[in-house]
């Protein structure tokens, strides 16, 4: 099958998937087939936890007349960004549901499947279908793409579909910048847990842990706000202590979900960020005091120079280790703005990226929880 031909976004206005990791096209019965029964459909799915990679396999389900049945899976794309991939999907449903003398449609149809179906799936990211099929970004919430011609059944339906938080749109959003927690859900069956069924032990077990993750980082949050909004930071130092206890406690955390093979290198890299962020927030707080000449100076200056030392020492560590992954000078603009931060006069605030971290994993474990629906039958 030759690779087709893509539509491709402005750089970086693509929107990265929040709410899952796999979709699927309807199924089709092939009408000539040496077996008693033979059907199939496509399935598109995210390679990678860090990666932005996906594939689309071609699944068949064989019933031969002995009453066996087999299922075939066979890899027809990878490599494709998430856009490129839906409409290879779309194109793949289109092209079979028009063969009528080689496919038939099978229930249950894409309303059925809900988010399932691609469709439905890339217009809750945020995506709108145009007439020729390609899924667009939007470029803010409520804004439709220039550019390009929709139906307007289709406008109403992706607006009915769209979950996608505001902040979430537009040229890199926050998102992209931040761990993922959609890759341990679909290791570990939430539903068996929510069902009663603890058949496994192990995956409850990596679940607690991932959820105790996100309350250290929490704590984190809400002991720096503390911190950060209190009147007088000289007696106030528990605040930063209690953050620091509970980024250990988060990375004793990591350290047990890596035990069931759990990629959790964005993770530290993220718990990193956090380390950084404490001692930077301190950092201010001491030059305040020391500013407003408010307590022993010298002890200020020396916790301040620790504090400006650990978060330069951290932020080094993590050039080392992702500096050739990111962008062109990145890091060296990044370290400029850092030390810039360890001298910034009040009011200090903590940065939102933890709060989006906390939030965007509530919301896909929402996601995740949901009640499956089977699909009713098909009408006689």
């Amino acid at each position: 099958m030759p690779t087709p031909r893509y539509y491709t976004p402005p750089a970086g206005s693509e929107l990265d998937p929040m709410f899952g990791t796999h979709c699927r096209t309807i199924s089709f019965a092939m009408r000539h087939t040496r077996h008693e029964r033979e059907h199939i459909h496509f399935e598109a799915y995210r390679v990678s936890p860090d990666a932005t990679d996906w594939a689309v396999q071609r699944v068949t389900h064989i019933l031969r007349h002995d009453g066996k049945a087999d299922v075939r899976v066979e890899k027809t794309q990878a490599g494709m960004p998430f856009a490129h991939a839906m409409r290879f999907m779309a194109q793949l449903e289109k092209n079979h549901s028009g063969n009528i003398e080689d496919f038939n449609v099978l229930y249950p149809d894409a309303p059925a499947l809900g988010f399932l179906h691609f469709r439905a799936f890339t217009e809750r990211e945020g995506y709108v279908f145009d007439k020729r099929g390609i899924p667009m970004p939007r470029p803010q919430s409520g804004l439709l793409p220039a550019s390009s011609e929709f139906n307007a059944d289709d406008i109403a339906r992706a607006d009915r579909h769209v979950a996608r938080p505001a902040s979430e749109f537009g040229l890199n959003p926050p998102g992209k910048r931040l761990p993922s927690t959609l890759f341990v859900f679909d290791m570990f069956n939430t539903r068996a847990g929510r069902d009663n069924n603890h058949g496994d032990i192990g995956a409850l077990r990596a679940l607690h842990l991932l959820d105790s993750f996100v309350s250290q980082i929490e704590l984190v949050q809400t002991s720096l706000q503390q911190y950060a909004t209190s009147k007088s930071r000289q007696n106030n130092e528990q605040f930063i202590v209690a953050a620091e206890q509970a980024l250990v406690q988060a990375r004793n955390n990591l350290r047990q979900l890596k035990g069931y093979k759990v990629d959790i290198t964005a993770f530290e890299k993220f718990t990193d960020e956090c380390a950084i962020v404490i001692d930077v927030i301190h950092a201010q707080g001491l030059y305040d005091l020391m500013y407003r000449h408010v307590g022993n100076f010298d002890v200020h200056e020396k916790k301040f120079h620790a504090c400006a030392s650990r978060a330069l020492a951290i932020y080094d560590a993590l050039e080392k280790t992702y500096g050739a992954k990111e962008s062109t000078g990145s890091f060296e603009h990044g370290r400029k703005v850092l030390q810039e931060m360890l001298t910034q006069s009040p009011p200090l605030s903590v940065p939102d990226a933890i709060g989006d971290f906390i939030t965007r994993y509530r919301q896909q474990k929402t996601e995740r929880d949901k009640p499956s629906t089977p699909p009713a039958p098909p009408k006689p």
